[in-house]
């Protein structure tokens, strides 16, 4: 799991594609964001799920599954049914707006 800013509304995921070394840039413009009238941490988590392609090769995708509670934001990403498994530690989250 990859630890995202708790104050990002929005961000960028960039890295390499595993398949083809293509850099992809990809943004995710609607982080999910806890729900802040909740009376404890897991009723306040909200999750989403994203899935995109490799904008070169195509032959990539991934699978982003992103959730946030009080205090904490998270973000999963992975590309199952490859034969070049991606590296969480070689993907940058860059915050591009804050709540």
């Amino acid at each position: 799991m990859i630890e995202v800013d708790q104050f990002a509304k929005s961000i960028k995921l960039s890295f390499d594609c595993p398949c083809c070394g293509k850099h992809i840039g990809y943004p995710i413009e609607d982080f999910p964001q806890p729900d802040m009238s909740a009376e404890n941490y897991s009723d306040s988590v909200n999750s989403d799920f994203i899935q995109f392609q490799c904008f070169s090769c195509k032959k990539e995708t991934f699978n982003v599954e992103m959730s946030a509670g009080l205090g904490d934001k998270y973000l999963s990403i992975s590309n199952p049914s490859s034969k070049y498994p991606i590296n969480e530690e070689d993907v940058e989250v860059i915050v591009t707006s804050e709540i």
